[in-house]
């Protein structure tokens, strides 16, 4: 029979059981932090979860019978994952989630990244990687990401999301934004003006996966970051500039500009990885946020917690 409107209502309206793996890395706590009052979570470190043990991941499964699996769990030491460990958590964990997710008709939605494309965009006429754009990673961290991405997707197709984004930064986490802002009173201040991608404030970002969450037709491979395509030399210029009008720094410190081959990196990075977000607005109806809007908000977060650790000395 028919289900009627009040008890369809019910049942969206109900809390959502939901898996979170990797609770405790970045993207994890940021999740964590910004839970909705509508979802039940269960939320489990590496520690708690090892993504690469079947046994493990069919014992969660059964014991938390989640709606939806949260994969946050990753090898994100983009210099440092030549190893078999890197491989098995990028590439390996998602596929035996996507596998047990279908055995226990729960969705898996798998978190992702701009580090698959190569940036061959940037040459001459640069626009931001859709969805639809072939894939070209550089570095061993790029294929793993990749083979993961389409392990999941093979694995499960009709109840994966894929979610790539880029350049996630936060005020609570050790990342690339709070990293510099730590060196704005040493020598240290230099940023690549020849890289190019989409700074994406966290809380953007987890705001899409809890639409995501909510929105079981969604499936397939989208992306979302905040609005703009900057260097990263940009991207630190606005710490400076506008930490220094919200009081976070006592003045704006110049940064010096640098080209990537400088930094001695030990994996290739794509120049040029904006990436498209439009399709993921329409699919979740979440908007994006232009960047420095999302810099702003960092460094609000950023100046409170300062504030915090004064008031609790």
């Amino acid at each position: 029979p028919r289900r009627s409107a009040w008890l369809n209502a019910l049942i969206k309206s109900s809390p959502q059981p939901v898996l979170l793996t990797g609770a405790n890395g970045r993207l994890g706590l940021s999740l964590r932090r910004h839970l909705p009052s509508d979802i039940v979570l269960s939320a489990l470190s590496h520690s708690e979860l090892d993504i690469t043990d079947s046994t493990q991941v069919a014992h969660a499964l059964r014991e938390l019978r989640p709606a939806v699996i949260i994969n946050a769990a990753a090898f994100i030491a983009v210099d440092g994952t030549d190893g078999s460990a890197a491989h098995a958590v990028n590439r390996d964990g998602p596929r035996l989630l996507a596998q047990s997710a279908a055995q226990a008709a729960a969705r898996l939605i798998h978190i992702s990244t701009d580090y698959v494309f190569d940036g061959e965009f940037g040459d001459e006429s640069p626009r931001p990687y859709t969805p639809q754009d072939r894939p070209r990673p550089l570095s061993a961290y790029g294929h793993g990401k990749l083979a993961g991405e389409r392990a999941a997707l093979s694995a499960h197709p009709q109840g994966t999301l894929v979610l790539r984004s880029a350049w996630l930064y936060d005020a609570h986490s050790q990342n690339f934004a709070t990293g510099m802002l730590a060196r704005m009173g040493t020598a240290g201040r230099v940023a690549a003006s020849d890289q190019v991608g989409s700074p994406t404030w966290l809380p953007n970002l987890v705001a899409a996966i809890w639409s995501a969450v909510r929105r079981p037709a969604v499936r397939g491979l989208l992306h979302y970051c905040d609005e703009g395509a900057v260097t990263r030399h940009t991207w630190v210029t606005a710490l400076s500039e506008i930490g220094a009008s919200l009081g976070v720094l006592p003045a704006p410190v110049p940064v010096d500009a640098a080209m990537m081959r400088d930094f001695n990196s030990a994996q290739l990075r794509p120049r040029y990885s904006a990436l498209d977000s439009s399709d993921a607005v329409r699919a979740l109806g979440q908007p994006t946020m232009p960047w420095r809007e999302g810099v702003a908000r960092m460094l609000r977060g950023y100046r409170a917690s300062m504030a915090e650790c004064k008031s609790n000395l």
